[in-house]
């Protein structure tokens, strides 16, 4: 479209505007599910660089498998940190792995809640 002062844009727009909403409603549709599947693959990479950084494994029992771990606030005070910041993996890559995570096992972790800051494998 050719340069129009302010009211031919303004007529043009309001002309076309069915079309308009047409189009970028198009847009999204053809987009949306691409658009999720980035946002996906990029929360796991950065899931992946957090796992690899703090070792791969829980510090408390060993465990290896993926899908059990999870980010651990060493000193504490991870609701209330996840609530300030929102998505911790890419607090935590943009911070640079900074000191007082690890991972542990989603037991270890439950674990450690429920037991007053102390692992069950670590109170036997």
């Amino acid at each position: 479209m050719p340069y129009k002062d302010k009211q031919g844009y303004t007529d043009w727009y309001n002309r076309n505007r069915e079309e308009k909403i047409a189009l970028s409603s198009d847009y999204y549709q053809k987009h949306k599910a691409r658009k999720r599947e980035w946002a996906k693959a990029d929360h796991h990479r950065k899931r992946q660089l957090v796992f690899d950084h703090y070792g791969n494994r829980c510090e408390c029992c060993g465990e290896a498998e993926p899908m059990f771990l999870t980010v651990d606030h060493i000193n504490g005070g991870g609701r209330q940190h996840g609530l300030k910041i929102g998505n911790l993996y890419l607090w935590l890559v943009r911070n640079n792995f900074p000191d007082g995570f690890r991972l542990l096992c989603m037991n270890c972790n439950g674990g450690r809640e429920r037991n007053g800051g102390v692992c069950p494998h670590r109170s036997k």
